[in-house]
């Protein structure tokens, strides 16, 4: 399930050059749908600093000027033309980037949008705001703005329908960098959120929109929701790098109970995880027994017995405290603080069926998550099938030893809800204080999701679980996901067996990965694209494991 964007100038600070650099900006999170905004000189400054510079003949002197020794005079002029070559060669290649947002510098008052007899639009105030989404992801490149043209994102979506509503101003449309604009958590492609939030410096009261929130949602596609929108502090950042904001995050995955079926008769996983003596609360080996067992219709009939269940519940609570998460993100080492993550609940919820199909849904509450932390579902799913346990396996996965596990599928993902307890306790005391002062504006709302649940949750089975059902029921997401892992014959998987031991031949060791060992699962994954879970672009450094170091904030599928 691991892993934000763009600097914030001080308020009413518009000189470009006190802006922060490319390396202050926050640009955590590391998957593929990642946008890390260029940084770029102002263009329009330098095009015009080109434009009106009077050239000199090389060596010439202003009259009020000391004169320079003649060295000096060879050194100035020779670092004047490399650095006038410089800055035309940066306007030359601003100008022909193409994207949305092809300039980060600040407009020039002339170029500023007018009224149609000629006056400057006047400037609407501007509030800092936490706005609260959703979104179902199916289509979607992602959470995160990405400037390349005819990119499809969620937050591409948002903007445009925000400056299409007034709520960002013409001025301030071709850069969200100028509105402050942070997500609470970013997703994946194809990622879901029934709650998500975004801040950014917003007209709360544009002309002729007496509901913005309706607004909004009119211009959105259905599977995109704007459900409120609350005035924040000034200092109010939602961005997941700021703990003081979001201090926690809540997230799904839901998966059919066949996934839980063990291995077929016959694979290499049946071959070194069956045991000799079957437990009866554990995987239903006997399932296979059946006439038409192999049959789509067969599998999905099948419902958990209670004892594996029971024991597949018992097995998430091995989540909760304080781990080190190495073995569930990718391009970090045991020996890596950033590793250390705080799960502060994992629930397994009854199962249900719908469509004649089970599903289980476990709800992750974290601190933080990284990048592809799914992989935890992975090894909840693995254990239960195959009778691993799950009460020595889970543990041993904390620590050193480096070990493949692979992503569960995309499909079952969805953030429901970031949280923000410490910033919500933070505006009560406040709010407490300004009232006692008689300063009913400095008055501020929480953000809450319980007043929004009904909406909420009639969306997330309209659109989100919807989607997900069909996709599973069209494609066979997770039976041809488990079929490619289970008729895998390698060393990777001999962590699972029924002993719940970790033999030293299934540790992915680094001298291992210097000779190639491990491109035996990669090349298998190339030849066999079902085994990432319906994505498309195999990813083998996550698969391998690799030390190739990659930003491991929050999870975004």
């Amino acid at each position: 399930m691991k892993r934000d964007s763009p600097c914030e100038p001080a308020v009413g600070d518009t000189n470009p050059d006190k802006r922060p650099k490319l390396d202050q900006l926050d640009t955590t999170g590391r998957n593929n749908t990642t946008l890390e905004f260029e940084a770029q000189a102002d263009c329009s400054a330098i095009t015009s600093a080109v434009a009106n510079t009077t050239p000199t003949e090389p060596g010439a002197i202003e009259a009020d000027e000391p004169t320079p020794s003649l060295s000096k005079r060879k050194n100035k002029t020779r670092g004047s033309r490399g650095r006038g070559r410089d800055q035309r060669a940066r306007t030359d290649r601003n100008a022909e980037r193409k994207g949305s947002w092809a300039s980060r510098g600040t407009r020039n008052e002339d170029d500023k949008p007018v009224d149609d007899i000629g006056e400057k639009a006047p400037r609407l105030p501007k509030k800092k705001v936490a706005v609260l989404i959703g979104f179902c992801g199916t289509g979607y490149n992602g959470m995160q703005i990405q400037r390349e043209a005819g990119t499809n994102t969620i937050e591409n979506t948002l903007f445009d329908a925000m400056v299409k509503a007034g709520a960002v101003s013409k001025d301030n449309s071709d850069d969200p960098v100028k509105v402050n604009f942070q997500r609470a958590a970013r997703t994946d492609a194809g990622v879901h959120a029934a709650g998500n939030v975004v801040s950014l410096k917003m007209i709360t009261e544009p002309p002729d929109t007496p509901d913005l929130v309706a607004k909004l949602n009119e211009l959105l596609p259905p599977e995109i929701r704007v459900w409120t929108f609350v005035r924040a502090t000034n200092a109010f950042n939602s961005s997941p790098v700021d703990r003081t904001a979001c201090d926690s995050r809540v997230y799904e995955y839901m998966f059919p109970s066949s996934a839980l079926l063990p291995p077929m008769p016959g694979t290499p996983m049946e071959r070194h995880t069956k045991p000799e003596t079957i437990d009866p609360n554990g995987p239903d080996w006997e399932y296979w027994s059946l006439p038409d067992a192999t049959k789509p219709e067969t599998m999905r009939a099948w419902r958990i017995g209670k004892g594996q269940f029971e024991a597949l519940r018992e097995s998430a609570k091995l989540y909760e405290g304080t781990h080190n998460f190495h073995n569930f993100t990718v391009g970090l080492e045991h020996s890596d603080p950033s590793a250390l993550r705080y799960m502060i609940s994992i629930d397994v919820k009854e199962p249900y069926v719908l469509d004649g199909i089970e599903w289980i849904s476990v709800m992750y509450h974290g601190q933080s998550f990284m990048l592809h932390q799914r992989k935890m579902t992975t090894l909840l799913i693995f254990t239960s099938r195959t009778g691993t346990p799950a009460s020595s396996l889970i543990p041993q996965a904390f620590n050193s030893p480096k070990l493949l596990i692979p992503k569960a599928p995309a499909l079952g993902l969805l953030l429901q809800e970031p949280r923000f307890g410490t910033y919500n306790k933070h505006v009560l005391e406040e709010n407490e204080l300004a009232a006692g002062r008689g300063e009913t504006d400095r008055v501020r709302e929480p953000i809450e999701w319980e007043p929004l649940r009904e909406k909420i949750d009639g969306f997330k089975h309209a659109y989100i679980y919807r989607r997900i059902r069909a996709e599973e029921a069209k494609q066979g997401v997770f039976a041809a996901w488990l079929k490619f892992i289970d008729s895998y014959d390698g060393w990777e998987f001999k962590y699972l067996n029924p002993r719940g031991e970790i033999p030293s031949e299934a540790v992915v060791h680094p001298e291992k990965r210097k000779q190639g060992s491990t491109n035996k699962f990669r090349e298998y994954l190339w030849k066999n694209p079902a085994g990432k879970g319906g994505e498309s672009v195999p990813d083998s450094e996550d698969e391998e494991g690799d030390t190739i170091k990659k930003p491991s904030v929050d999870m975004e599928g």
